[in-house]
């Protein structure tokens, strides 16, 4: 019984220590936090399909770029959308499992960021999913697409436009109840990719 017991509190013991590894050690502060809180922001209005609202959170320094950020706009709302009918057709988990297929990078991820700041650009990197660049405008920190050239922006663009195409269809087919397992969706996630 003794040995049981003592098994056991070490579980715990192990069990709290993993728990408080997957938190960050301190609440971010000053410039990481407005950078974190304008991620925030975008991912909000992102769930609420507010593209003109998503769009204040693009630096769009020409109108070279605008087709591109219109476009990763457009497909963040359909991803969205996509969460939101799998969240109430599937539940949070599955949601969650679905934001993890699809690339996006929602705000519980968030609490897992590292953030380097120089002067006004910062770099938000959350493990394995890459990084995304920001740019401070006007006090605010924006998601940053300057320096993307004409053919880069024409190549996004479309691939960006074909991609939200194909989510929408999803997300609309979900909210539909016309797919009916969650195995189903990952299928077509994947073929949509």
């Amino acid at each position: 019984m003794k040995m049981q017991l003592t098994l056991l509190l070490c579980a715990c013991a192990l069990l709290v220590n993993f728990v408080r590894a997957e938190e960050p050690a301190t609440a971010p502060s000053g410039e990481t936090a407005a950078v974190l809180e304008s991620f925030k922001a975008y991912n909000e209005a992102m769930l609420k399909g507010d593209a003109a609202g998503m769009l204040k959170y693009n630096h769009i320094a020409t109108d070279t770029v605008r087709p591109m950020a219109e476009a990763m706009v457009a497909g963040d709302v359909a991803v969205g959308k996509l969460l939101n009918a799998v969240e109430k057709a599937f539940g949070a988990d599955s949601a969650k499992r679905v934001g993890e297929a699809v690339g996006d990078i929602g705000n519980d991820d968030l609490a897992h960021a590292k953030v380097e700041i120089k002067g006004d650009q910062a770099r938000v990197m959350i493990g394995d999913m890459g990084s995304q660049r920001m740019r401070k405008v006007d006090g605010v920190w924006k998601f940053d697409l300057s320096g993307a050239t004409e053919k880069q922006v024409q190549e996004t663009t479309a691939a960006l436009s074909k991609r939200a195409a194909g989510m929408t269809v999803i997300a609309d087919k979900v909210a539909a109840g016309e797919i009916k397992s969650f195995d189903d969706l990952i299928k077509m996630l994947a073929e949509n990719e």
